[in-house]
């Protein structure tokens, strides 16, 4: 899943993510005194198209406008703070069995039925 790098960024200053415990003023017992505010719902309105509600939008891109999570990590976000809209994508393998590359098609052919 694709998720707007500005909401992730902010989600990690409040989770202190990138820190060990040894990093945290106060230790474990004061993470929940961040000075960083909780983000509120996840918002990706920013990587959608504007003509198609389902698509991501062509100026997008990865590390700028959005990273990618696993949908379990998409799951546990989305219980935890809401919003959207979700993306989801599929990771594709390709290569011989020696020299495999996982890669995402970012914009896979949508076909309304």
């Amino acid at each position: 899943y694709p998720i707007d790098k500005k909401w992730y960024d902010s989600w990690e200053r409040y989770t202190q993510w990138d820190k060990g415990d040894k990093d945290i003023v106060g230790g474990l017992d004061k993470l929940h005194e961040t000075a960083d505010p909780r983000p509120g719902p996840i918002d990706n309105s920013q990587l959608q198209d504007p003509n198609n509600p389902k698509a991501l939008a062509m100026n997008i891109q990865e590390n700028r406008t959005h990273i990618w999570i696993h949908a379990d990590v998409w799951t546990l976000l989305q219980e935890c703070y809401t919003g959207g809209p979700a993306f989801p994508r599929k990771v594709y393998e390709r290569g011989s069995s020696y020299n495999k590359e996982k890669y995402i098609c970012p914009r896979p052919q949508l076909v309304k039925i």
